[in-house]
């Protein structure tokens, strides 16, 4: 890499930087790009050099955040042979994930909304939460299936993250001290429980379709 590509990534990741910065301290609604440039020291049009709008630095701030789950987190609980301990261990490591990185529990928490009030046009966002609930499907699936993401482990997936965050989100609303315990023996013990009982019924049914 020469100088000028160098400077460019330079520049490139002081923007995310300085946006993950102001999202944390103000939510990615009062955080305006003329915010992200002007706490770069940088002109606004340098911005349109990297990003096209806000949106996708957002999108590219939630790649982030899954590929430091993926790559710091949710490297253990795939390798484990027991349903049950696997979906423990990806809920816990949830919980450090959001407690370490608080900025991420807020960007990931808002930009769900933001989609729902359908001011995220950005195609990317929606890429980034399918490959989170792809991610931890992968996680979930036996190690033999060599990482399956069908539509019911994307089911539990989302069951999964909703529950660990909303744990996580609720409980900070309220004042309380993180404590994801209970949240992680309901989804360990329920999400087992109910993907057994669902792969049981389909095993019957192809047998007697056979």
């Amino acid at each position: 890499m020469n100088r000028r590509d160098r400077k460019k990534q330079e520049t490139r990741e002081a923007l995310l930087h300085a946006a993950m910065n102001l999202i944390k301290e103000r939510g990615i609604y009062e955080t305006r790009i003329e915010d992200i440039t002007e706490k770069c020291d940088v002109g606004k049009g340098v911005f349109y050099n990297y990003f096209d709008s806000k949106n996708s630095i957002i999108a590219e701030l939630l790649d982030n955040g899954v590929r430091i789950l993926k790559d710091e987190y949710l490297l253990v609980p795939a390798d484990s042979p027991e349903l049950a301990t696997r979906i423990a261990g990806i809920a816990l490591q949830h919980e450090r994930f959001f407690s370490e990185h608080p900025e991420y529990s807020l960007l990931f928490h808002q930009t769900r909304g933001m989609i729902l009030l359908n001011k995220a046009a950005e195609p990317r966002i929606q890429k980034a939460f399918m490959d989170y609930l792809s991610l931890i499907a992968r996680r979930i699936s036996p190690p033999s299936n060599a990482g399956s993401t069908d539509a019911l482990l994307l089911d539990a997936a989302a069951a999964l993250a909703g529950a660990v965050t909303g744990n996580h989100t609720f409980r900070q609303a309220a004042g309380l001290q993180p404590d994801a315990s209970i949240v992680i023996r309901m989804v360990s013990e329920g999400l087992k429980r109910i993907l057994e009982d669902v792969r049981k019924g389909q095993d019957s049914a192809d047998k007697a379709r056979g």
